[in-house]
């Protein structure tokens, strides 16, 4: 028994066949050219840095960048947390936002490489990002932040 088929034109089976592979592409489509990535790349960018302030956990950043940069990531925001803890650093207070001063993106085909200037409640920050494209959306694959 054939589901979907019609009994009634199965004498013009090799007609369906044709009509029903001509309605679906047989070979893989192009990929659908990648976005802009500046505006990810600022929103990750703010976002790492909320998490070492300790006002964002790190698994939210887990869509946009890499396993490693994850984890490194996390570690990081673990190790201020406990210096702060113990005492070997100031308790910052809650302040102001994150916000985006400057950003300078250059992209080369599946990569993208940028550097942003942040304003971190009255500090300056630099932060340099690569971007790569994995199926089919922009991963931050390292990122530096000074």
């Amino acid at each position: 028994m054939r589901i979907g088929v019609d009994r009634a034109g199965w004498g013009d089976r090799d007609e369906v066949l044709d009509e029903v592979a001509a309605g679906r592409p047989l070979g893989a489509a192009e990929p659908e050219p990648l976005p802009d990535p500046t505006a990810m790349c600022c929103s990750v960018v703010r976002a790492a840095v909320e998490v070492l302030r300790g006002d964002r956990g790190a698994a939210q950043l887990a869509r946009w960048v890499t396993p490693v940069v994850l984890d490194q990531l996390a570690e990081r925001a673990r190790l201020l947390h406990d210096a702060v803890a113990a005492g070997r650093l100031p308790a910052t207070l809650r302040g102001r936002p994150v916000r985006v001063r400057r950003v300078r993106l250059e992209r080369r085909g599946d990569t993208a490489e940028a550097t942003v200037v942040l304003d971190d409640d009255g500090r300056v920050r630099a932060a340099a990002v690569r971007l790569e494209a994995r199926r089919g959306q922009w991963r931050v694959a390292v990122l530096e932040i000074a």
